[in-house]
């Protein structure tokens, strides 16, 4: 389940980053475009400069030609160049004179007036010009800041990619790992199996168990030790196994049951893992007791459960008690029903300290089918 989410997760990610990138472009191509407009408007504005200056030294030229030529009309008016005053001022004369007087300075007028004009609309075009490139500065600016925040978010969902990249590879590997502890369990479990098969239940009067060490004795056995009188196989086994019909049985713990038999959400793999057994919440250091008489044909360690306990109780059936924090029990003893075989672990993060199961010819069976016939109320079937 978490390999999936990371996968649905990484996907997710992996959209918004092409989405980044392809706006990060889009952002590089408008603010390109943007650097070639500003500078073409900079030469234009040059050119606009340049123009400006040469229309104003036209106006300049034009106003003193206008000057000179006035100056020049009153002093030739003036000389008279050699007429008679007082014939230059001769009524016909002097309105002569105010008639192309009006009419040069008419011409002069839009003359100047055509410059003026010229000018003017230059100017007009250069402060637009100049707006316009004030204003492509600004959308240039917006632009950039817009692809280095984009590039920063690409920057910074790079680095989760990467993370949940590692998530997963670190997953899977988390994962085979359980399927291999799970194939090596199998292979213990069918090698104990083919033993328990191959050996001949002995009649001699044997142990009933092995002596507890003096520290746990009180805890285990109500403080009459751990020690049982002789026995053989045949008193301690139930003639029918421990799926006959009227075989009675015990609970192995006093706790809640967090996981079922069947699919389970064990580990993080929820949608992957099936489990063979039940998880269990205890007290830690809780008393463990064989739910049926048998001969212990394994006690030790096996991957993924720690300490584990088995008991083989005839007819090809069989109790696994796994996450032990002590074993009391080894290879061979007898033990009896509701005889102690050790006590729990210290619990993990979820609170899981104990795992149990049975098997009937090495294939795993729901153990509630089995310990629905316990005889007490011991425990809570309660599922986190």
């Amino acid at each position: 389940k978490v390999i999936s989410n990371l996968k649905s997760e990484f996907s997710k990610l992996k959209k918004e980053e092409k989405s980044l990138s392809d706006e990060i472009q889009k952002l590089s191509v408008e603010e390109g475009r943007l650097v070639q407009q500003s500078a073409t408007l900079s030469q234009r504005r040059e050119v606009l400069g340049r123009e400006v200056q040469e229309a104003e030294q036209r106006v300049a030229a034009q106003q003193a030609r206008i000057r000179n030529r006035l100056r020049n009309m009153y002093e030739h008016a003036a000389t008279g160049h050699g007429q008679p005053i007082a014939f230059l001022l001769t009524a016909s004369n002097v309105e002569q004179m105010a008639v192309y007087a009006r009419a040069v300075r008419g011409f002069d007028e839009r003359q100047f007036n055509a410059v003026r004009v010229a000018v003017d609309g230059l100017i007009e075009s250069r402060r637009a010009l100049e707006q316009s490139i004030e204003q492509g500065s600004q959308l240039q600016q917006e632009v950039q800041k817009k692809r280095l925040e984009s590039e920063r978010k690409r920057t910074t969902l790079t680095g989760v990619l990467q993370e949940i990249k590692s998530k997963q590879q670190a997953a899977q590997q988390s994962l085979a790992l359980l399927r291999l502890e799970a194939t090596k369990l199998e292979e213990i479990l069918r090698q104990v199996l083919e033993e328990g098969v191959q050996e001949e239940p002995s009649q001699e009067p044997t142990s009933v168990a092995r002596e507890a060490p003096k520290e746990s004795r009180e805890s285990v056995s109500g403080g009459a030790g751990n020690v049982e009188t002789p026995a053989t196989i045949q008193e301690v086994m139930a003639p029918e196994g421990l799926f006959g019909r009227a075989t009675r049985v015990t609970y192995p713990v006093k706790g809640e049951v967090v996981q079922h038999f069947g699919k389970a959400k064990v580990t993080d793999f929820a949608d992957m893992i099936f489990s063979k057994g039940l998880e269990f919440k205890t007290a830690a250091a809780s008393q463990v007791s064989a739910i049926l008489g048998g001969r212990i044909a394994f006690a030790g360690s096996m991957p993924g459960y720690d300490s584990v306990v088995i008991i083989d109780h005839g007819k090809r059936s069989y109790s696994l008690y796994g996450r032990l924090g002590k074993i009391f029990v080894a290879k061979g003893d007898l033990v009896r029903r509701g005889g102690s075989v050790g006590v729990t672990s210290v619990p993990d993060a979820k609170g899981r300290n104990f795992y149990f199961e049975t098997r009937k010819n090495g294939d795993p069976i729901d153990p509630m089918t089995v310990l629905g016939r316990a005889a007490s109320a011991g425990l809570s079937s309660v599922v986190n």
